[in-house]
């Protein structure tokens, strides 16, 4: 899994004929599930939160596992141009 700009996976969707789905976290658990679906079915996903629904510590602990994510589940090069 790769961490890519919206505009390529948009791009990559439309030029396919697929649709991305965008989630709105509101915890770490959620952000976790949602991560590790698209990591098993190797699918793109958008994942929201606001400032509103996290707590100040929340969003930086979301961030941070969000990258150590990423990091360990770089298995190959992601398939968006």
């Amino acid at each position: 899994m790769a961490l890519v700009s919206l505009r390529q996976v948009l791009d990559h969707a439309a030029e396919n004929g697929y649709g991305v789905p965008a989630f709105n976290v509101n915890n770490l658990e959620q952000m976790r599930a949602i991560m590790q679906a698209a990591d098993k079915t190797n699918s793109p996903v958008i994942v929201l939160w606001t400032l509103v629904s996290l707590t100040p510590r929340c969003f930086v602990e979301s961030s941070w596992n969000v990258r150590v994510f990423l990091k360990k589940t770089k298995k190959s090069k992601p398939k968006v141009k």
